[in-house]
């Protein structure tokens, strides 16, 4: 199946809403229900514009016609406008049948002033309430409540090609309470039921790691949780992958998305057994999700994955790119990585 791709300037240029009005007004451009679907998810596609994700992730349509993927420019690209390509598609995506998919992304919602009585009940009864919510507008067998968030997650099985038609769209929400520099979050794994946070730290730290990786450290912790939902998510929570991250991809850039992933797969396993401390010194380790038999299991997976990445890069040097990009998609990324 071909493949067009755009690139959409993004925030600043514009907002996440307005980035996403335009991205509708590409895939729907003659309106009715394709639009009016596109539209009525817009604050959760938003939410995913506004964490970058689809800067190297991109947005997924499938339709009678070409696959499209969309990715977003921010920052200085998306001022200069030098790698944009908003140009209309030859074919509407949306003509006929089609899906779509959105990158994983974690929704923070930070509760107002009207629900701060629900922090004197146990951390379950505000994750119970948002599950009731998200399965009263997405159904009960696409909605999982989790330790400290409820995810939703759309999916299909790939049929025989290994298409997923644009498979998944899924999102961990996460409730917060307000605590004035930081925030409280529900933990239903921590004896005192609540634990505190700081996203604010977080981007902070990955800003300025991507800045002194030359751009390439967020691409690497994408890829690299990318191919943690592929194998089922044997690192958890997958945030542990980016937090180990800071340390391990350690500047500068070696220029080689390949090497680079097959380094940091081999470091990950190297240190998976560690304690991994929250980078904003607040609530409990990132790694206590895991006890040592799940160590054990992300540690063989995390060296097959390596394995798997030496193995490919050999095969490109033999010349044998077709059994290449097969390593690639079936032992590494799964079926959305491309044949060609």
């Amino acid at each position: 199946m071909s493949v067009v791709a755009r690139r959409i300037r993004a925030t600043p240029e514009r907002s996440a809403s307005e980035t996403w009005q335009a991205i509708v007004d590409l895939l729907a451009p003659d309106g009715g229900d394709a639009r009016n679907e596109l539209m009525s998810i817009e604050g959760i596609a938003s939410s995913i514009i506004s964490t970058e994700s689809p800067k190297n992730s991109p947005i997924v349509v499938k339709g009678d016609g070409p696959r499209v993927r969309i990715y977003c420019l921010f920052d200085g690209d998306a001022v200069s406008g030098d790698d944009a390509n908003e140009s209309a598609l030859a074919e509407c995506p949306t003509a006929g049948a089609w899906s779509l998919s959105l990158p994983v992304v974690d929704i923070f919602c930070v509760l107002g002033e009207k629900e701060k009585n629900r922090r004197k009940s146990p951390p379950s009864d505000i994750l119970a309430a948002f599950e009731n919510a998200l399965v009263e507008k997405y159904g009960r067998d696409k909605v999982t409540r989790q330790r400290r968030s409820v995810m939703v997650e759309f999916g299909v099985t790939a049929d025989l090609d290994e298409d997923t038609g644009g498979k998944v769209m899924s999102f961990d929400v996460v409730p917060a309470f307000d605590k004035g520099k930081h925030y409280e979050i529900p933990d239903t794994g921590n004896v005192n039921g609540w634990t505190e946070t700081d996203p604010e730290v977080h981007f902070e730290k990955a800003v300025a790691a991507q800045k002194a990786y030359d751009g390439a450290w967020k691409g690497i912790v994408r890829m690299t949780k990318k191919w943690n939902a592929n194998q089922g998510k044997p690192v958890k929570p997958s945030f542990l992958i980016e937090v180990m991250a800071l340390e391990l991809l350690v500047p500068p850039f070696g220029g080689d998305y390949r090497y680079e992933i097959k380094s940091f797969l081999s470091s990950l396993a190297d240190r998976i057994d560690e304690t991994w401390d929250d980078p904003a010194k607040l609530g409990p380790p990132v790694s206590d999700s895991m006890d040592s038999s799940a160590r054990t299991a992300a540690k063989a997976k995390l060296r097959a994955a390596a394995d798997a990445v030496a193995r490919a890069i050999q095969l490109e040097k033999q010349g044998k790119n077709g059994e290449a990009l097969k390593v690639w998609r079936n032992e590494v990324f799964g079926p959305m990585f491309p044949l060609s």
